[in-house]
């Protein structure tokens, strides 16, 4: 299993936070004191660490709503819908 790393999706975060002020990526890397590469360099990174934490929690969701199915709780649109989810 794949791990997601914090400090990336802070990193992510905290670019987003300074796009909000800025409009252009020269001045978001100026703000930051990184160079333009890094700054693409963070964002690639924090996205897909984003993305790998949104898998886990999809995987751990479609996990629990098997688990839930099991036992006979009767919601089984909402379970079809998180299974279709599961990636």
């Amino acid at each position: 299993m794949k791990k997601f790393n914090e400090r990336q999706i802070q990193d992510l975060l905290a670019i987003e936070s300074k796009y909000e002020t800025f409009s252009h990526q020269k001045q978001v890397a100026i703000a930051m004191n990184i160079s333009e590469a890094q700054l693409q360099r963070r964002i690639y990174q924090g996205s897909k660490a984003k993305n790998q934490m949104v898998q886990a929690n999809l995987r751990l969701v479609a996990s629990m709503a098997k688990h839930y199915q099991e036992r006979g709780v009767p919601d089984k649109k909402g379970l079809k819908i998180i299974i279709f989810l599961r990636i």
